[in-house]
């Protein structure tokens, strides 16, 4: 894993926190992003599709179309912006890191199924009607949410228990959704704190009872989520990607930059977002060592 000078991405600025979208327009050739740590991945996702398959892979024969459609952007995206990743043609690619041949997929779900080999990011396909909804989704790093129980759901609905999401977010995110271009992707950051290195947790988290100032640091990883969206020029629909980078938290302190900014926000989150993110019960024993390194 990177230091954290390293890490690609920092979702925090020094000013409090603040609850928004952070959409940014995101050039296409800047879609996928690969890092050092692509084997491990790599080699786990294609492990989760084998192992928890159905927590992982999900579809509804609605999506057969934009899932085609998706895995034929994907590849034509690898072969001209990162040839270094893949060899051969757009229907029969050859992935360089690990050998493996992906014919052209024979249905929808194969083809949302090959994403898992050919990227770090995890995929969620929306609809593309005015009010979209999750119809498909290879999700193998999911963080503290049930790809199975999201499915069908609009993003009102995905997103009914984050903190004022409906009073202040809900109207701007639909509009979003709405009047997304296919030449015009955005992108975002998107974070949290966990209570390992697990890349795959989609039940709660739980951190240690014994934790104190002392090992608090330790024993957290700052997640940071690299989100974009896109919309495909054919069926429409939407692609939600999250490309996960993780950091343990005594790692990050060390750049006092970063440690400065990152206290800012945990002094200024609010108390609902702290016990939405699962930090209630740390928040204190954190910005006690944060501050002691300051």
């Amino acid at each position: 894993m990177a230091d954290s000078d390293d890490l690609p991405h920092f979702p925090f600025d020094g000013r409090e926190f603040r609850l928004e979208m952070g959409l940014v327009p995101l050039a296409v050739e800047d879609w996928i992003e690969f890092g050092d740590d692509d084997r491990l991945q790599l080699q786990q996702r294609a492990e989760l599709l084998t192992s928890k398959r159905d927590q992982v892979l999900q579809y509804l024969d609605e999506a057969e179309a934009a899932c085609r459609e998706l895995n034929v952007l994907l590849r034509r995206h690898l072969l001209k912006f990162l040839p270094a990743r893949v060899a051969g043609s757009e229907n029969q690619l050859r992935l360089q890191h690990s050998g493996v041949l992906l014919p052209e997929p024979q249905s929808g779900l194969e083809a949302l199924e090959q994403l898992a080999h050919l990227a770090q990011e995890d995929f969620c396909v929306l609809s593309g009607d005015e009010r979209p909804r999750l119809i498909a989704g290879l999700v193998c790093f999911p963080s503290h949410w049930s790809l199975p129980e999201k499915l069908g759901q609009t993003s009102d609905q995905i997103h009914a228990s984050v903190p004022d999401f409906p009073q202040r977010l809900s109207v701007p995110t639909n509009a979003v959704l709405r009047k997304l271009l296919p030449e015009r992707p955005v992108w975002r950051l998107n974070w949290t704190l966990n209570d390992s290195a697990a890349l795959h947790t989609p039940g709660p988290k739980s951190f240690p009872a014994s934790l104190d100032s002392a090992t608090v640091l330790d024993s957290t990883w700052l997640r940071i989520e690299r989100q974009t969206l896109r919309r495909l020029p054919q069926t429409e629909a939407i692609v939600f990607t999250i490309r996960t980078f993780q950091q343990r938290l005594s790692d990050i302190v060390r750049d006092s930059r970063r440690r400065e900014q990152f206290a800012v926000t945990l002094q200024s989150l609010p108390a609902a977002t702290a016990e939405y993110k699962g930090l209630n019960t740390i928040l204190p024993l954190l910005l006690q060592a944060v501050n002691s390194n300051c």
